[in-house]
């Protein structure tokens, strides 16, 4: 019990100093750096980054696997002579700020920033449609505080002894 309260007040402390739950922070260190073969990191990088992406909307949960995925596009994708700035381009002509340019394949929706003359992910409106490991479909955006933005009918993490599923589990409705 004592070890419980222990670690509860650790991740408020970690929560009210950095903004961030310390397990989205453990995440993103096993699913970005280990498991891609990155080392020596620094806890603070780790923690400015998932900060960064839990911001942008770009971090995902696969409710298959557990793993975490993120939504990224390279940066020189979207200036000119870029893979997708080049795409829009050729499909829509003169690029214009005030439209939405939409990538499906990419899972993306850019606008265009005509100062910079490069496009600027619109996170909010792109969704992930597969895990980056398992490459399951069911992956969900992830809140600050490590929580998961589910859908209706997806399955939770919670134990269930009834209700019309027999899976054992309750479901988000």
């Amino acid at each position: 019990k004592y070890l419980l309260r222990l670690v509860a007040a650790m991740e408020e402390v970690f929560m009210d100093k950095h903004g961030i739950h310390p397990s989205l922070v453990a995440d993103v260190h096993q699913y970005f750096y280990r498991r891609t073969g990155v080392i020596g990191v620094q806890p603070e990088e780790v923690t400015a980054a998932a900060k960064k992406a839990v911001m942008d909307n770009r971090l995902h949960k696969c409710l298959l696997c557990g793993a975490l995925s993120e939504l990224h596009v390279p940066p020189e994708w979207l200036a000119p002579g870029g893979k997708l700035y080049n795409l829009a381009k050729s499909t829509h002509g003169q690029l214009r700020p005030d439209k939405n340019y939409s990538f499906p394949l990419n899972n993306l929706v850019c606008s265009y920033d005509s100062v910079k003359d490069v496009l600027v992910p619109d996170y909010g409106l792109s969704n992930l449609t597969a895990c980056n490991w398992c490459h399951g479909t069911s992956v969900r955006r992830v809140r600050g505080d490590g929580s998961i933005v589910y859908l209706d009918g997806d399955r939770t993490n919670s134990r269930s002894t009834g209700g019309k599923c027999g899976c054992g589990f309750k479901h988000f409705w």
